[in-house]
């Protein structure tokens, strides 16, 4: 008597394979992170120069100003961006070229995304410290008005938190805005239209405003339970909005 077994894959045998994939094909992005974060670093050890004049007894004081904003703006943007690209067709042909479904795609997907905000938001923090230790050695001393693990653990560890969370926040609204124009291209034209009806109503075309504008929703919680919900609510919607989208063009197609 013959007997055969089949082994048929799990969805969380194949998340797990296409999560390597993912990692493995998108390993040249992670690349381009550390190069913008040393970009950052370069650009904010130069600091915002700021001098003020005495009268009195004609002395001239500069004050040099360190952050890493541009570190942590950079992550942002990268992820918003890379956010988009694993939802092209191109990134969509390579995650079927073995056994999926359009669901482990997703989770594979958000997988990649969680990773990649962890990497990015403890590299963001860690970074604040590379630009003060570097500043220290540049400038010289230094007034420090931000924490650090020796001086307050808890707080290091929420500003780490904090990093992950924005940076996985901008990855799904990427995410969530490129699986709108996988649906239509007329999604185009409609981001394109309230952009300009925004951009006319507050009487500019700069974009930062409406990122800080989001940010303070999130950043002005003072309840870190709260903070957390905010974030946690909102990227599990977009991703649930994700998935229908990319479902509905999967009966288009």
């Amino acid at each position: 008597e013959l007997i055969m077994y089949l082994n048929e894959p799990t969805l969380s045998d194949i998340v797990k394979k296409q999560f390597h994939f993912k990692l493995n094909a998108n390993a040249a992005s992670f690349s381009t992170f550390v190069l913008l974060q040393i970009g950052a670093i370069i650009m904010a050890l130069i600091g915002n120069s700021h001098s003020f004049y005495y009268s009195s007894d004609d002395s001239v004081v500069s004050i040099i100003t360190l952050s890493n904003d541009m570190s942590v703006g950079l992550a942002m943007a990268w992820a918003f961006f890379l956010g988009i690209m694993l939802t092209t067709r191109i990134k969509q042909s390579e995650s079927f070229s073995f056994v999926t479904t359009r669901l482990s795609n997703h989770l594979s997907n958000f997988l990649f995304m969680l990773f990649a905000s962890l990497i990015a938001g403890v590299s963001v923090t860690l970074a604040g410290s590379a630009i003060k230790l570097l500043g220290f050695f540049i400038h010289g001393e230094m007034v420090v008005h931000s924490s650090s693990l020796v001086e307050s653990p808890s707080n290091f560890v929420l500003q780490i938190l904090t990093a992950i969370a924005y940076v996985l926040l901008f990855f799904l609204i990427g995410y969530s805005i490129s699986s709108f124009v996988q649906l239509s291209k007329l999604f185009i034209a409609l981001f394109v239209l309230i952009w300009i009806l925004l951009s006319t109503i507050n009487g500019n075309w700069d974009g930062t405003e409406y990122a800080m504008t989001l940010i303070q929703f999130f950043g002005y919680e003072r309840s870190v339970l709260l903070f957390i919900l905010k974030i946690f609510g909102t990227v599990l919607s977009l991703f649930a909005i994700s998935t229908f989208i990319t479902n509905r063009l999967e009966v288009r197609n």
